[in-house]
């Protein structure tokens, strides 16, 4: 009995989505191990700079507080440089060795639940080294607490982590400022 469970949470765990006939995702599970500290999906092997488009909804002084979070946990970054025309922010990319701050864009996922910001962070799959990574903030969820500093960590590789009162937690209203287990190790 204990093997089958075993096999069918392994399935459900490591399986993809279904999709519609159009290839979309129908659903995206969302699975929370029991790890006791939070997973690093990747690192950067440089230092990052962080360019802040001309739509996004944040100014200079937040940016630089969510910064100065991470910075204190040791991982560092340039900038922020506002106001940025580089190619990321004219065609809603990635920019490789950098962090872009964008207002949400059309390619948003705001489904299958609403969500304040979205965070897209592009890995070396054989070295899992961060080559760069995309922050899409939406504005009304722009100066609210954590949701920018919570952004940052998905840009620095760090994965949702379930833990209450966590700065990773998936759940705003459930999240917090604990920051136990997000020191850079480098």
């Amino acid at each position: 009995m204990k093997a089958f469970i075993f096999s069918l949470l392994f399935l459900v765990s490591h399986s993809t989505p279904p999709e519609h006939h159009s290839g979309v995702p129908v659903f995206e599970p969302v699975a929370f191990g029991s790890s006791k500290v939070p997973t690093l999906e990747g690192k950067w092997e440089m230092i990052p700079a962080v360019y802040v488009c001309p739509n996004a909804p944040v100014s200079r002084v937040r940016v630089e507080r969510a910064m100065n979070i991470w910075k204190r946990q040791g991982f560092e970054t340039a900038g922020p440089f506002m106001n940025s025309t580089i190619p990321a922010c004219l065609k809603g990319t990635y920019s490789f060795g950098n962090i872009v701050i964008d207002l949400n864009g059309q390619n948003f996922p705001d489904q299958p639940h609403a969500k304040a910001a979205a965070t897209w962070t592009y890995f070396d799959k054989a070295t899992h080294e961060v080559l760069g990574a995309r922050i899409e903030i939406k504005e009304k969820w722009a100066d609210k607490e954590r949701v920018l500093e919570h952004e940052f960590g998905h840009a620095f590789g760090w994965k949702h982590y379930a833990r209450r009162y966590h700065l990773m937690h998936p759940v705003h209203d459930i999240g917090g400022w604990d920051m136990t287990g997000l020191r850079n190790k480098r």
